[in-house]
C-alpha cells in the first residue's frame, strides 16, 4: 500500500481500495459457504427426523453440494479478483518506475 501512497492518485487509491474490498467479501463468502455446506448437512443429519423431515440425507446431501460449489465458485472469483489486482500493481510500478525507490 506504500507504493499507492506515494503515487498521490486518487484514481488508483480508489481502485486498490475498492478492490481490496471485493477480496475481502470473496474471501469471506468462500469460508462462510464451505463452513455452512458442512454444518447444515451435520445439523440436518443430526436434527431431521425430529424436525419431521421426510427424507432428511437427500436434503443435506443437496445443501452440502450446493454450499460446497458456492464455496468453489467464491474461491475462484477470489483468485481472479487476486490475479487483476496483481496485474494491475504490476503496471504501476511498471509505469512509475521511480516509485520503488521513493517508497523504501
Amino acid at each position: 500500500m506504500h507504493i499507492i501512497q506515494v503515487l498521490k492518485n486518487d484514481n488508483i487509491t480508489n481502485y486498490f481500495t475498492y478492490n481490496r474490498f471485493k477480496t475481502r467479501v470473496s474471501r469471506s463468502s468462500a469460508l462462510n459457504f464451505l463452513f455452512i455446506g458442512i454444518a447444515a448437512p451435520v445439523f440436518i443429519m443430526n436434527q431431521g427426523a425430529d424436525m419431521g423431515l421426510e427424507f432428511p440425507g437427500k436434503l443435506a446431501l443437496t445443501l452440502s453440494i450446493t454450499f460446497l460449489l458456492l464455496s468453489i465458485v467464491a474461491f475462484l472469483l477470489w483468485r481472479e479478483i487476486a490475479k487483476t489486482v496483481y496485474r494491475r500493481i504490476k503496471q504501476v510500478i511498471d509505469d512509475n518506475p521511480d516509485v520503488l525507490s521513493s517508497a523504501a
